[in-house]
């Protein structure tokens, strides 16, 4: 008889913890709000991934964007929006202004795609790691200088810097050589 409870209270729990933290989720979500009206936008963004981590909704993924973008983070606000696009429980109002919104970011950043013609390649912009080559992998940056490299054990590190335009995609390639290959001949000397 008690084994059969057991089964009962552990099939029950899930709902009980979904509950729960639908509840939490709405509480951080009130208090992320009333900081970003009061204008702690650092602080509103922070409570809202946590209630996002408790009950992931659509509508706190459109509060995080918004937040992201009066921080002047638009990357991060433009993934944030692309999220919530992929939601299938997101409103026809949600994603409307979510694509609105991405293509007024998308219009003042730009893109970088980035292909590395080894696999397993980390690849690096501006210092912070985002992602490893095998597909080329893209990122949305502000207007302006960016460097871009790839480096992989056995291999030279190889980098270059570019300059990304507002509203355009700026394709790198990158070749990275093998630690001790053989450069290129050496150049004729004069004659003896």
């Amino acid at each position: 008889m008690r084994a059969v409870a057991l089964v009962v209270l552990l099939v029950g729990a899930p709902a009980w913890a979904d509950k729960s933290g639908e509840r939490e989720a709405k509480a951080l979500f009130k208090e992320a709000k009333e900081l970003a009206e009061a204008g702690d936008m650092a602080g509103a963004f922070e409570l809202y991934q946590v209630a996002y981590q408790r009950f992931p909704n659509p509508k706190i993924l459109v509060n995080m964007a918004s937040v992201l973008e009066a921080m002047g983070r638009d990357a991060e606000a433009a993934e944030t929006y692309e999220k919530l696009l992929q939601d299938s429980g997101a409103s026809r109002s949600s994603r409307a202004q979510a694509e609105q919104k991405l293509a007024a970011i998308d219009a003042r950043l730009g893109r970088i795609k980035i292909e590395v013609d080894q696999r397993g390649a980390s690849i690096l912009l501006d210092g912070k790691a985002i992602g490893e080559s095998g597909q080329p992998v893209a990122a949305r940056v502000k207007p302006g200088g960016h460097a871009v490299l790839a480096k992989k054990d056995g291999f030279v590190p190889t980098a270059e810097t570019i300059e990304v335009v507002a509203g355009q995609e700026t394709v790198v390639s990158l070749t990275l050589q093998p630690i001790g290959a053989a450069g290129p001949p050496p150049a004729p000397g004069p004659a003896a």
